[in-house]
């Protein structure tokens, strides 16, 4: 029998609150005073869209960690993850916002390097991550409730 994960909700500093899957997955952001018949709705829809590994007979072990210090976005006030990209041919390589639990979805390999820096690279559309090393990372830029294009 397939448990049902919980659905977590926090109060945001600035009053709202948001909702995020016991997997780690996000599911949104409701205004101060703004009903949770809201989140409840978006956590149904993560569990019939995406796979869970909460929810998932098959799960192997739970969503780990990534390494290091949490911050808070600046635009949801959600629990975000800073890792570095390789340098390019213009210098020092870039950073990257990161949900702070691993992620069966992500597209992004993380590397844990030593004092909590974490380094990250983009998967190609064909490319898994190597779990003996990597983790497997989703950018917060694709799962923020209050970016836009997450609407």
């Amino acid at each position: 029998m397939t448990r049902v994960p919980d659905l977590l909700v926090v109060t945001n500093a600035d009053g709202t609150r948001s909702g995020r899957c016991e997997c780690g997955v996000p599911v949104g952001v409701v205004p101060a005073g703004g009903s949770l018949d809201v989140l409840a709705r978006e956590h149904a829809q993560h569990l019939l869209t995406e796979p869970c590994l909460v929810a998932s007979p098959e799960r192997v072990r739970a969503p780990r960690r990534l390494p290091g210090t949490g911050k808070a976005c600046t635009r949801c006030g959600g629990e975000i993850m800073w890792a570095q990209t390789r340098a390019d041919e213009h210098g020092a390589g870039s950073w990257v916002p990161l949900d702070p639990v691993e992620h069966p979805l992500g597209r992004v390999a993380v590397i844990p390097v030593a004092r909590g820096v974490i380094h990250a690279r983009k998967l190609a559309a064909d490319e898994q991550h190597d779990p003996s090393v990597e983790l497997q990372g989703r950018s917060h830029f694709t799962t923020c409730p209050a970016d836009p294009r997450n609407q």
